[in-house]
């Protein structure tokens, strides 16, 4: 077969009429030999070796709900932090499950408080904010906060009985038994928010148990550093945030956030409950002896603090509701908290004087009331 012309081209040594290759130096041999010594055909690249894995541990990745984040897997004992569907570091312990949300579908995260929240039941529904009751004793007699011992009947046997009471913290069982029912319901993650560590031991019990929780979903516990409705109004906000669908990472920094710009400015009729209670804090310095006085506090740090003293009822509530005026604007939310609806409508009337907007009411209920006493009458508030 003669050569293709003006190419300088052999024929294929195959015969072949179709397909011609470029000349090579290796001749053609002649008939009858042996076969054709081997043709310097051009290899092709071997195919590049696949990409080596980072080690395992944090790594951005396309989150589960369409942005780009970090996962957290709720492990035993600890949070273990790593790409998502990622296995733990070397020495961690494996997680339970790996909660895995479908894409197109929101995370259902619920939120998890205590009892001395003192938020009104209507809210609670509102927002499936799930209780754990804190326990009042008084005397031999023990009462589940919230189930066996309503607020009305609380403050009957304080006014009217000779037994202080007392509280104790849930134990951990109780806080298990919120996670596996939450769980069972079918929430893609748990955020807790408790009383402040410093005047109670709920936010220990709320740690243990998430820690020893095996029911492969992630739990996180927030301390508020704050008690009654200012602790009502970061679980609200969280709540709120939650019902949007978002993730347990933005609901837990959005409570803790809340709680760091919330407070309390109420006035007591007495110092009394506090001090036998031992949560004066660092009033006690403040306040001395002048047992007399009607004492305005505040909290700080998750501790009671002064916050003023003066001498009459009146001029008490008319410190409270100056001290709403002068926040302003500032002020995002805020309710009102009470002990006795007696004078509620006169506090409520200075208060709406100097701002027009209609407050969360929230009478305290046995857990802050045991420790403030009667005669309590204040402002909570979460500042932007």
């Amino acid at each position: 077969m003669p050569p293709c012309p003006g190419r300088g081209l052999s024929p294929c040594p195959s015969g072949r009429r179709s397909r011609y290759r470029r000349c090579q130096s290796t001749p053609r041999a002649p008939p009858g030999s042996a076969s054709p010594p081997p043709r310097d055909r051009r290899q092709r690249a071997p195919p590049p070796a696949p990409r080596a894995r980072p080690a395992a541990g944090w790594g951005r990745s396309r989150g589960p709900w369409g942005r780009t984040g970090r996962s957290r897997t709720h492990c035993g004992d600890r949070v273990v932090r790593g790409p998502l569907g990622r296995e733990p570091a070397q020495g961690a312990a494996a997680p339970a499950r790996i909660v895995d949300i479908p894409r197109g579908r929101t995370a259902v995260i619920r939120i998890v408080t205590d009892s001395s929240c003192d938020l009104p039941d209507e809210v609670i529904e509102r927002h499936r904010i799930t209780i754990v009751p804190l326990t009042i004793r008084f005397g031999d007699e023990e009462f589940v906060d919230r189930e066996q011992l309503t607020t009305d009947e609380f403050w009957r046997r304080l006014t009217e009985g000779g037994v202080l009471p007392q509280t104790a913290a849930p134990s951990v069982g109780r806080f298990q038994e919120a996670f596996r029912r939450l769980s069972n319901e079918g929430a893609d993650g748990v955020v807790v928010i408790c009383i402040s560590s410093k005047i109670s031991a709920t936010h220990q019990a709320a740690v243990l148990a998430a820690e020893q929780f095996v029911g492969g979903v992630p739990i996180r516990v927030v301390d508020s550093a704050l008690v009654t409705a200012a602790l009502g109004l970061v679980v609200i906000e969280a709540a709120e945030l939650a019902a949007t669908g978002v993730g347990i990472d933005a609901v837990e920094d959005a409570a803790v956030a809340a709680a760091a710009a919330t407070n309390i400015y109420a006035t007591l009729d007495t110092l009394e409950f506090l001090h036998r209670g031992g949560r004066i804090g660092g009033a006690q310095a403040f306040f001395g002896n002048l047992l007399d006085v009607k004492p305005i506090i505040s909290f700080h740090e998750g501790a009671v603090e002064a916050a003023g003293r003066v001498r009459t009822r009146r001029k008490a509530l008319a410190a409270v509701a100056a001290h709403v005026a002068g926040l302003g604007d500032r002020i995002r939310s805020f309710g009102v908290i009470h002990s006795d609806p007696a004078d509620l409508e006169e506090f409520l009337a200075a208060i709406r004087a100097v701002r027009d907007e209609e407050p969360l009411i929230a009478r305290l209920g046995p857990v802050v009331g045991t420790h403030a006493g009667p005669g309590v009458a204040g402002v909570v508030y979460r500042l932007r």
